[in-house]
């Protein structure tokens, strides 16, 4: 009796991982920049930090997730690459802030997290929509790289953490990194990642 009740809790919670991400991964897209809908999971907006957005952070499991939050939107997140992966967007305050993790079981980390709205800060104030040379002001000359056509700046002094970058002029696919610093300096950032270390 008792190897069945738990062959019968292993397959329920197994059961409960896989269905919170359904199998239709185009119609149940989200994207950095959609606005959370759920209830919040608190009435603080948090600040981001190299590892972390508030009480969010890379390496939390699933469960871990749930138990701060119990509000949250699965779905999955294309990318650039188009290659989808898991994510969950939950709010915070006035924020929503989402996470990607490397599976869909329970015990799953979080790999990634984006913040594509102006709501969440860094402790300066920075974030999305901010001015490149705001953000150098704050913490030196960022270094530059170019990833499948969308150019990312990042601050030694804040590792852990890319800005997505929107340049004020066209430019073709290789050409962005290179783009003169008086330019980049008036340019604005569009998205914040966060990832996890290695």
């Amino acid at each position: 009796m008792k190897t069945i009740l738990l062959l019968a809790f292993l397959s329920s919670t197994l059961l409960t991982a896989q269905t919170r991400w359904s199998d239709n991964q185009y119609d149940n897209q989200i994207r950095p920049f959609d606005k959370a809908t759920t209830p919040s999971c608190s009435q603080i907006t948090p600040t981001f930090s190299p590892d972390s957005v508030g009480p969010f952070h890379t390496g939390m499991s699933v469960k871990q997730v749930e138990n701060l939050c119990r509000s949250i939107r699965y779905g999955w997140y294309g990318g650039d690459e188009g290659i989808f992966e898991p994510v969950a967007l939950v709010k915070s305050g006035l924020g929503s802030i989402l996470l990607e993790f490397d599976d869909t079981l329970v015990t799953s980390k979080v790999q990634r997290i984006f913040i594509g709205t102006p709501d969440i800060r860094s402790s300066e104030g920075l974030g999305v929509g901010s001015l490149v040379k705001d953000l150098a002001a704050q913490w030196g000359k960022p270094s530059r790289t170019e990833i499948e056509c969308l150019l990312y700046i990042y601050f030694k002094s804040k590792p852990g953490i890319s800005f997505q970058i929107d340049l004020p002029v066209e430019r073709d696919c290789g050409q962005r990194e290179n783009v003169d610093e008086a330019i980049l300096n008036q340019s604005k950032v569009s998205q914040v990642l966060i990832v996890a270390k290695r």
